[in-house]
C-alpha cells in the first residue's frame, strides 16, 4: 500500500495542500470545523508525516514572521519565574532554541493555582483562543504537581517527573543512571565510605530516583563501607551534622550546595578537617539543554501526528548523562 501523501488529505478535505500543511503545524487562522475536517481526514486516511522533516522543510523554505509563528505554551507553576531560575537555565535555552529552529515560538504561561478549575478553565481558553495546540510542562514545586484542567484538545509534554497529574509523556535526565555514574566515579578516587545527602523534597520530585540508586550502588559493599542515606527536610543543619558525626564518611555526595555550607561551618567549628564533597553534578553532565531540545522534538511530534490528549500510550524519553567531558544520547 503506498504512503498517504499531504496532496491526498488535501483532495479529500477539499482543501489546499497549503492548508493541510498550516493545520498540521497549528496555524491559528485555520478555521476550528476546517482544523476538525482536515484532521478528521487525515486520521481516516491514516497519514503519518514526519514530524521533524516537515518542520525543519518549513523552516528552511521560508522564515515566518514572530506573530505568524505557532506557539507552544510552556506552562510555569512556581513562586518566582522558571523561566528565571538560573539552574534550569541551560533546559529553558534547549527549549528556545529547538523551537525556534523548528520555526515555533515559546511562550510562557503562568499557572498561580493550579489546582482551581476557574483558573486553569481561564488559562484554558486563552490558549484556545490564540491557537494554541501544544503544551510544555517544566519541572514543578511538589506542592503543586497537579494540575486540574481540561487537556482535551492539546498536545502536551512534561520535563522531568515531578509533574503527577495529568500523566503525560515526558522528557527528562537521566537521574538513576547519572547516580550511579558519580558514585563509580567517586570510588574510582579512591573514597570507600560514601555518603549521600539529599533534601526530602527534592527526592520526592524525583520519584525518589537519587536515592533509590544510592542505595541500589550500595548492595555490592561490605558492610563496613556503607554509610546510611540522609534525606533531609528544608532546614537540615543539624540533622546533617548530626549524621556526618555518626558515621564519617569519607566523601559526601549531595544535590545541595546549602548542605556543603552547612558542613564546611561545622568543620571551621570543630577545627576539623572539611570532609570532601561532591556537590551536585560536580563529574556528570546530564544535559539539561538537551531535555529541553528533546522536550520541543517530542511536542511537536505529537502536533503532527494530532496525537491528542488523553495518549493511549505515553513515551518516556531519558537523556543518558555522560562524564565530564563526553557526548550525550537519549537512552
Amino acid at each position: 500500500m503506498s504512503r498517504v501523501r499531504l496532496q491526498d488529505v488535501a483532495d479529500a478535505a477539499g482543501v489546499s495542500r497549503s492548508t493541510v500543511s498550516k493545520c498540521l503545524n497549528g496555524y491559528a487562522s485555520i478555521p476550528e470545523a476546517t482544523r476538525l475536517r482536515i484532521l478528521r481526514v487525515a486520521d481516516e486516511l491514516g497519514y503519518r508525516p514526519n514530524p521533524l522533516v516537515s518542520a525543519l522543510m518549513a523552516q528552511r523554505g521560508a522564515r515566518r514572521r514572530e506573530d505568524e509563528s505557532p506557539v507552544i505554551a510552556v506552562f510555569d507553576l512556581w513562586p518566582a519565574p522558571w523561566a528565571t531560575n538560573v539552574g534550569y537555565a541551560p533546559c529553558r535555552e534547549g527549549l528556545e532554541s529547538e523551537a525556534d529552529e523548528l520555526g515555533f515560538r515559546i511562550e510562557y504561561v503562568r499557572v498561580d493555582r493550579p489546582d482551581d478549575p476557574a483558573t486553569t478553565g481561564r488559562i484554558r481558553g486563552k490558549l484556545r483562543m490564540m491557537g494554541v495546540r501544544g503544551i510544555i510542562v517544566p519541572q514543578v514545586p511538589l506542592d503543586a504537581c497537579r494540575i486540574n484542567m481540561d487537556w482535551s484538545g492539546f498536545c502536551a509534554v512534561a520535563i522531568g517527573p515531578s509533574l503527577r497529574e495529568p500523566d503525560l509523556s515526558r522528557v527528562m535526565p537521566d537521574h538513576y543512571r547519572a547516580m550511579q555514574m558519580r558514585f563509580r566515579h567517586v570510588r574510582e578516587r579512591g573514597h570507600r565510605r560514601i555518603g549521600f545527602a539529599v533534601p526530602e523534597e527534592k527526592d520526592e520530585r524525583m520519584n525518589r530516583r537519587y536515592s533509590s540508586a544510592f542505595l541500589g550502588c550500595q548492595i555490592d559493599l561490605g558492610e563496613e563501607d556503607r554509610v546510611p542515606l540522609l534525606r533531609y527536610p528544608d532546614e537540615g543543619a543539624d540533622a546533617m551534622v548530626e549524621w556526618f558525626e555518626r558515621h564519617r564518611p569519607d566523601c559526601v555526595m549531595t544535590q545541595s550546595a546549602e548542605a556543603r555550607q552547612w558542613l564546611e561551618d561545622w568543620a571551621r567549628r570543630e577545627e576539623d578537617a572539611v570532609p570532601e564533597i561532591e556537590l551536585g553534578n560536580d563529574s556528570v553532565d546530564i544535559h539539561f539543554a538537551e531535555v529541553g531540545q528533546a522536550a520541543v522534538r517530542l511536542l511537536v511530534e505529537r502536533m503532527h501526528q494530532a496525537r491528542y490528549f488523553p495518549e493511549s500510550v505515553l513515551e518516556e524519553v531519558c537523556v543518558r548523562p555522560t562524564l565530564r567531558g563526553e557526548s550525550s544520547r537519549p537512552g
